[in-house]
């Protein structure tokens, strides 16, 4: 009699987003409009239509696929190209959800003057087995609000690790710099943030979660 143990990946598949408030002032004397999608909720619709896809899960393939577009100054979506990706597939799946898209946009304004502006979007694909998506930013804010600020400090290091396009993490930690006189350190995320702010549109987290079930299989050898 023989065992054999084979390791069987269960995986389920959830897609989550969540969007950036996108506010810059250029000057006090810019009023700046940033362009706005006009036909329903763009993280909604683009939750609906990604998909994490089969192989790369298979192969546990992750990490941001990053597209840059524009939106001229008449409102029309275009230039849609690929800045960085992890995998072929994955790149694949963005672009796909970013065309089910209709062209219908409010475009960007500058004291209330249509112009052609380049955004990023941002697609970030992780894979998480016998785990839940770790709770950084969540952690960081609570430990910041008891003041302790070198443990907030690690945490929001971790989530700017894990998310390096999420500009509130880098205005957080900001904060934090500032509280342990860090006094070029909080400036220089400062000025990150202004900058995730005005370039990103959105970032859509794609989560595959799972879990490993051990299965034995015994084969009986009759002699």
């Amino acid at each position: 009699m023989r065992s054999e143990i084979f390791i069987v990946f269960i995986l389920f598949l959830c897609s989550s987003a969540y969007s950036q408030v996108v506010e810059l002032h250029d000057s006090e004397l810019d009023s700046v409009e940033h362009a706005r999608y006009l036909s329903g909720d763009i993280t909604k619709i683009l939750n609906a239509e990604i998909n994490y896809a089969a192989s790369a899960l298979e192969s546990k393939i992750e990490g941001d696929v990053v597209l840059s577009f524009i939106i001229d100054k008449n409102g029309k979506m275009g230039n849609l190209t690929i800045v960085s990706s992890p995998h072929k597939s994955l790149s694949t799946s963005s672009i796909l959800s970013m065309n089910s898209l209709e062209n219908n946009w409010s475009p960007y304004k500058v004291n209330n003057q249509p112009l052609d502006k380049k955004y990023l979007m941002v697609f970030r694909y992780r894979i998480y087995l016998n785990t839940q998506p770790p709770a950084y930013k969540k952690e960081a804010e609570r430990l910041f609000k008891k003041q302790k600020y070198e443990r907030a400090l690690k945490h929001y290091n971790w989530a700017i690790e894990e998310n390096k396009y999420d500009a509130d993490l880098f205005e957080g930690r900001s904060l934090v710099k500032d509280k342990l006189s860090d006094t070029e350190g909080a400036k220089q995320d400062k000025e990150t943030y202004k900058v995730l702010k005005n370039e990103v549109f959105r970032c859509i987290d794609v989560v595959s979660i799972g879990i490993t079930k051990k299965v034995t299989k015994t084969t009986v050898i009759r002699r």
